[in-house]
């Protein structure tokens, strides 16, 4: 009886469950068609905005800082009392910072593959990354002319490529997998621009038209012979920069020799709706591929550390920009992993002044000091990784991996110090006498500069007693 009675008890619950699934597949077409029309709709606003808002830019040559710095390391000749504790006899020598294999490391995995379309026939690699999208053939949208026409027309044509827009939803949630930021989003777009497109032109404007795809308000300026793509970067960037409604596009050449137009045709509208923020910032590391090289660290007692050269290339690419960009970007949860099997047995009984001691007399003697123009021939300020990897380093690198350190291993703030030739670091720690203090929203800061050999916390070098530095917050 049972038996007979649950029949219709489960054929009205199919009823219901396929009524329910029903209802849902109808809600969500309805919103599908109403974002499509929603999309269309915009995008013809805006196609008239690209018909009716040209005008010519000059551009302004933004040129990185190229402060003199000492060509030998400066050392404190006559150390303020009280001293900081002796933690480690490390004042003996200055070791080096060694390369201990240049080749990478034979790996037993293949770096991460990640789907950028349902069928693959084609792939690229990005630091390490294989990314997989479908070959196109001939849907590629084309720019028939470098001039607006031809821009308004290959923004229409992309908009109606079903290929195009799907390519671009995938592609964001591979940068999404990898942890990309703003920047790293760019980059991966262009990457796969460059993979379908042999026209630089064409490759700048798939990568514009996606990025605004995905709700930022990328610009395109073009002169008689290229397309460039401008970015509205929030942060200071060392390139060419063109002032749009008073915000600030910089100019991003991806060639392998970039150009610097003077005057440029852009137009001035925004697409509906989207932000004009863009942020070099990064909050989280990257995960990219996994070829390490190992460097060796030759402090008292000697460790070695694998470090990513998919990371290092990624870096290498970054835009020149400016330092809270560079002191803000943490270190990689695997650097960190192997930094801790060091200093932890060292730091652990330690309250957190002593710590930083330690780790100040750590970068100061185990870093070796050279300057940007010696080891690469221009400015180069490094990522804290970076400055593991490179045989040497100057004072904005070490102040970078300092405080890096410094916000892993205790609890205390830190901010930079930019004097007109020299970058340094200061920690909030608790009051030290006969030391100089930043006041700095209401707290107390003390010099701790990773720069000047055998100086403790609080130190100033004589020379910048009476200068008064630019803080560098990058919380």
């Amino acid at each position: 009886m049972l038996a007979v009675l649950s029949l219709p008890f489960n054929a009205n619950a199919q009823k219901v469950e396929n009524s329910f699934q029903k209802d849902f597949f109808d809600f969500r077409n309805s919103i599908n068609q109403q974002f499509d029309s929603f999309v269309h709709h915009n995008d013809s606003v805006f196609i008239q905005f690209l018909a009716d808002s040209w005008k010519e830019f000059k551009g302004i040559e933004n040129k990185a800082p190229k402060p003199p710095k000492p060509v030998q390391q400066p050392q404190i000749n006559n150390p303020l009392q009280p001293k900081a504790p002796d933690l480690k006899d490390t004042t003996k020598i200055i070791p080096d910072l060694i390369i201990h294999q240049f080749m990478p490391e034979k790996k037993d995995t293949l770096p991460p593959k990640v789907e950028a379309m349902g069928i693959v026939s084609s792939s690229f690699q990005f630091y390490g990354a294989e990314i997989a999208i479908p070959r196109p053939g001939d849907e590629l949208p084309v720019l028939s002319s470098v001039t607006k026409e031809g821009i308004i027309n290959y923004f229409k044509s992309a908009a109606n490529s079903e290929l195009i827009n799907s390519l671009i939803i995938k592609v964001k949630r591979c940068a999404t997998t990898c942890r990309l930021n703003d920047w790293g989003l760019t980059s991966l777009l262009m990457t796969a621009a460059q993979k379908l497109y042999s026209s630089k032109n064409e490759q700048v404007l798939l990568t514009w038209y996606a990025l605004n795809r995905n709700g930022f308000n990328a610009k395109v300026g073009f002169n008689k012979e290229r397309v460039y793509l401008l970015l509205p970067v929030k942060e200071k960037v060392y390139y060419t920069s063109y002032a749009i409604k008073g915000i600030d596009y910089y100019l991003f050449d991806f060639s392998p020799t970039p150009s610097d137009p003077n005057l440029l045709s852009i137009y001035e509208a925004d697409y509906p709706g989207n932000k004009s923020a863009f942020s070099l910032l990064l909050t989280e590391t990257p995960l990219l591929g996994n070829q390490n090289i190992t460097k060796s660290i030759r402090p008292d007692r000697p460790f070695e550390l694998k470090i990513s050269r998919d990371l290092i290339d990624f870096y290498n690419n970054y835009p020149s920009c400016e330092l809270k960009v560079f002191f803000g970007a943490p270190l990689s949860e695997d650097i960190t992993r192997q930094l801790d099997k060091y200093f932890n047995p060292v730091l652990k009984n330690l309250n957190d002044d002593e710590k930083v001691a330690f780790l100040l007399s750590f970068v100061q003697r185990c870093i070796p000091y050279k300057t940007d123009q010696e080891q690469f021939g221009r400015e180069k300020y490094l990522f804290a990784e970076e400055t593991f990897y490179y045989p040497a380093a100057d004072c904005e690198d070490r102040s970078i991996l300092l405080a890096k350190l410094i916000n892993h291993y205790t609890k205390l703030e830190t901010i930079g110090l930019l004097y007109p030739d020299h970058v340094s670091l200061a920690v909030n720690m608790k009051d030290l006498e006969r030391r100089k203090c930043f006041n700095y929203k209401e707290k107390h800061f003390y010099c701790c500069d990773a720069t000047y050999l055998g100086a403790q916390c609080g130190e100033v070098m004589p020379r910048l007693m009476s200068s008064v530095p630019e803080i560098i917050d990058y919380y």
